[in-house]
């Protein structure tokens, strides 16, 4: 060690390195770091420039819309500074319409103890009165609606609205549009939507104020429709000793709407089933018209049916052949009764209906697709023509065995 010291190069060394240490310590700051309260500058350029003005009444139609702003502060308040935070303005409430120069620009924002200058520090307005007309206000739709849906009459209200702006930028609005989106819609479309002023080109006039600038819209969404007659049905018949003649739908064209594959079957529609049971005379029914599965409305919903009601007779057909339906494919059935597979049927009808019935106009069945093999009792059914009743009941004997 003392060979060290008595060494002038060591004592240089040591010297230097004390030296450090030293002016650390007192400027408690690392070797090569600025202290945080040394002055600096920075320059943020193109900072938008925003115009304070009464909105309602006047329009800027010229102005600077940037400036470069110069800050000068401590390193520590220079990094506060967060975009967003500040803004560069120019305060033309105290001005009316018509040129202004040297208008000074301000900032706001900025941390205490930052001083700001700004390039250029005033600029040159021009400020003119604002104009309104009335405007129509559109619907324009994007995209299509769901597969077999069709697009209906768009309605919108209001339907002309106020817009305002400059003069000259007035004569550039051609139209006020709402803009819907319909793609893959299979419901009409109810909803409130922003308006914007648009030039004759399709160009969005971003500066043009709409005075109100939200308009409710409908946008109907036809689901596939088709149109057919009305057939109605009878849920009871009328009263003992009458029968239907006729059952006469009034302005009989119904438009169905609802699903594709639905509506692509219907020939004639399923009309509402009528109780006329106790009537005796003719009688009119204005009804509403049941949905079936698959339809979600009929146009128009309500029917007026006028049902023709008239003294009833009977008429006897003999040896009508009975058919068998539902039998499966492994059996086979056979007739065992008397009857030798024909029957009787006691009609009942207008005498007009009876006299045109025959007795190829009346099927005898019997439904065996619910019966096991055996010999079974089963009533016989029969499809008869409009109006006409079967009175009195029959039964057959059947014998279903497996076919072999």
């Amino acid at each position: 060690m003392d060979k060290w010291l008595k060494s002038n190069t060591f004592v240089k060394i040591m010297s230097v390195g004390l030296a450090i240490l030293l002016y650390i310590a007192v400027n408690d700051t690392p070797l090569g770091r600025q202290p945080a309260n040394q002055t600096t500058a920075t320059v943020i350029r193109n900072v938008a420039l925003d115009a304070h003005i009464d909105g309602d009444r006047y329009v800027v139609v010229d102005m600077p819309q940037t400036v470069n702003l110069t800050l000068r502060g401590s390193s520590f308040l220079l990094n506060r500074v967060v975009v967003g935070n500040y803004r560069a303005y120019v305060d033309l409430t105290p001005y009316g319409t018509g040129v202004h120069r040297n208008v000074p620009v301000k900032v706001e924002g900025l941390p205490e103890g930052i001083d700001y200058v700004t390039e250029p520090s005033s600029v040159r307005v021009v400020i003119e009165e604002k104009q309104q007309k009335e405007v129509d206000v559109q619907i324009e739709t994007v995209g299509q609606p769901a597969e077999g849906y069709t697009l209906g009459t768009p309605r919108v209200s209001p339907d002309r609205v106020l817009v305002r702006a400059s003069e000259a930028r007035l004569e550039d609005v051609e139209l006020v549009k709402a803009v819907v989106n319909i793609s893959g819609q299979t419901e009409t479309i109810r909803e409130t939507v922003e308006l914007k002023a648009y030039s004759g080109a399709g160009d969005v006039l971003e500066d043009v104020e709409v005075v109100e600038p939200e308009a409710d819209v409908k946008v109907p969404i036809v689901s596939p429709s088709t149109e057919v007659p009305l057939r109605p049905q009878v849920k009871e018949f009328p009263a003992d000793g009458y029968s239907i003649h006729n059952l006469a739908v009034k302005d009989n064209r119904f438009t169905v709407y609802g699903n594709k594959d639905v509506i692509d079957q219907l020939d004639v529609y399923p009309g509402p089933a009528l109780d006329l049971s106790g009537v005796s005379k003719d009688r009119t029914f204005e009804v509403k018209i049941p949905l079936i599965e698959g339809v979600n409305r009929v146009e128009p919903e309500t029917v007026t049916i006028d049902v023709d009601v008239r003294r009833a007779e009977r008429k006897v057909l003999e040896n009508i052949p009975v058919k068998v339906r539902g039998l499966p494919d492994d059996k086979q059935a056979n007739v065992v009764s008397d009857e030798d597979g024909t029957v009787s049927v006691t009609l009942e009808g207008s005498p007009e209906r009876l006299n045109e019935v025959d007795r190829r106009d009346v099927e005898a069945y019997v439904n065996v697709s619910d019966l096991k093999s055996g010999v079974h009792e089963v009533e016989v059914q029969f499809d008869l023509p409009p109006f006409i009743q079967a009175v009195e009941t029959a039964s057959i004997q059947i014998e279903l065995k497996n076919d072999t």
